[in-house]
């Protein structure tokens, strides 16, 4: 949830700021953003915009 917030506001705010402030490690995040989503996120998704 923590990377989320940090790559959906990283144009808005200073990033190094961003990890500081959540206490986020950087290379967690960088990790984070190439890692492919798990079959409970695909999941979690699926379901998600099945109730739109």
């Amino acid at each position: 949830m923590r990377f989320g917030f940090v790559a959906k506001h990283r144009g808005i705010w200073p990033i190094g700021l961003t990890f500081k402030a959540l206490d986020v490690p950087r290379s967690g995040f960088y990790a984070w953003l190439v890692r492919t989503p798990s079959r409970h996120s695909v999941e979690d998704q699926r379901i998600g915009s099945a109730e739109l």
